[in-house]
């Protein structure tokens, strides 16, 4: 079964959740891209707050290197 993955990448939480909204009417997994947030130590804390019936999320935070 193919399914389809939607990453999201924003600057600031607010916006991140408004993908996230975008994102879940058409994805099975949704991938937030948290290496693009500005600020993630203040951020992070906002992530219990998205959308409980979002599809499942992949959280993926890389390296700036």
């Amino acid at each position: 079964m193919t399914r389809i993955c939607v990453p999201v990448c924003a600057r600031d939480f607010d916006r991140m959740r408004e993908g996230v909204q975008r994102a879940a009417d058409v994805a099975d997994i949704i991938e937030l891209r948290l290496d693009c947030l500005n600020e993630l130590k203040t951020d992070a804390r906002y992530l219990a707050e998205l959308d409980g019936n979002a599809p499942p999320l992949i959280l993926t935070l890389r390296s700036g290197e």
